[in-house]
């Protein structure tokens, strides 16, 4: 024979009914609802440190090319940019590419460039000169895309800022100096 014990209805109120391993089972559940969500929190907070800390490495690690000197070339439409990095070492132009209107050729070579004055030392820094030959007569804009490749292959694409040609002279030059490749 079994003995089932049946409790009695509790009709004074759901708090007054609980009995102290009631209260100790729903303390601990609440506390494990904390703990969720604590959890949840901590998995967002990291996911969100962890893009940030991403996003930072790849600017460390992406060319920084400033335009450093601008010269006129021996003929009329020949120019040179004397272009160096101010970031990450290790990238090699691979194209370049006029973007605009008119005709315009490129040739480039990478170097040292040594800065000096009464044979001293003033400056030196890694470079590539990028050569611009304006084939077009008239007036032309447009912008010089550089494409970079990395140690791994990857490509990064710049962009000069906007070169202004009037009967095969820039006129812009001085203001596009000492701007950074975007």
């Amino acid at each position: 024979m079994y003995e089932i014990t049946i409790k009695e209805a509790c009709t004074t109120g759901f708090w007054s009914c609980l009995q102290p391993t009631d209260w100790i089972q729903m303390i601990s559940v609440i506390i494990a609802m904390l703990a969720a969500v604590a959890s949840f929190v901590t998995v967002y907070l990291t996911r969100k440190q962890f893009k940030e800390e991403s996003e930072d490495r790849k600017k460390q690690y992406r060319p920084m090319f400033k335009i450093k000197a601008f010269y006129d070339g021996e003929k009329k439409g020949k120019y040179f940019f004397d272009i160096f990095n101010e970031g990450f070492p290790f990238y090699i132009v691979s194209e370049l590419k006029w973007i605009g209107n008119g005709e315009v050729s490129f040739d480039h070579f990478n170097g040292q460039i040594v800065n000096k004055s009464n044979n001293v030392e003033i400056d030196r820094y890694e470079n590539f000169t990028l050569m611009i030959n304006i084939l077009s007569e008239g007036e032309l804009s447009g912008n010089v895309q550089v494409t970079l490749e990395d140690l791994q292959g990857n490509n990064v694409v710049m962009q000069t800022p906007k070169i202004e040609v009037k009967d095969k002279e820039i006129t812009n030059g001085i203001k596009i100096t000492y701007q950074y490749l975007r």
